[in-house]
């Protein structure tokens, strides 16, 4: 039996954000960009195809947060991009980079947990669209199944 997943990614592991450019082919440098409005952001620079400034990913920014509750909660790494809506850089490359951040970060705390897991691409049942699911195997779980598998498949993953 498998458990589906979705997760929402706040990207903000150094090591993560450059394994995952070097995966991509995408070159990554370290220091300060001034971006269109003037916004100075200091951090990881990633430099997308075709994209006039590069994503800053400043893993020390630290920020708090008021949930719907009312808890207040502090968030770490901020991500800073301008594409200008499409007119400066395809958006389907940072969402490409997210997507594997969160893969890539499932894998490591999935390592790190002294779990394996492994990666395939696979078609969506509905769209056709494909995706990539990755297959955490945790022996000894109670998720249910043969080997304790966990699915993290659809398309979505969450990983802080």
């Amino acid at each position: 039996m498998s458990h589906t997943a979705t997760i929402n990614i706040d990207v903000k592991d150094p090591q993560v954000v450059r394994k995952t450019a070097e995966r991509l082919g995408y070159e990554v440098t370290e220091g300060e960009c001034q971006m269109y409005d003037g916004t100075r952001a200091t951090g990881i620079q990633v430099r997308l195809p075709g994209w006039r400034y590069p994503v800053v990913v400043d893993t020390e920014a630290s920020w708090e947060e008021t949930l719907s509750d009312g808890t207040t909660v502090t968030r770490k790494g901020r991500v800073y991009s301008d594409n200008y809506n499409g007119s400066w850089g395809d958006q389907k490359f940072m969402d490409e980079f997210t997507q594997i951040y969160g893969v890539e970060k499932a894998s490591q705390e999935a390592s790190m947990a002294g779990y394996t897991c492994s990666e395939a691409i696979v078609l969506h049942p509905e769209t056709g669209a494909e995706e990539i699911e990755l297959t955490i195997n945790m022996p000894g779980s109670d998720l249910g199944g043969d080997n304790g598998g966990l699915n993290l498949g659809g398309g979505g993953l969450t990983v802080e």
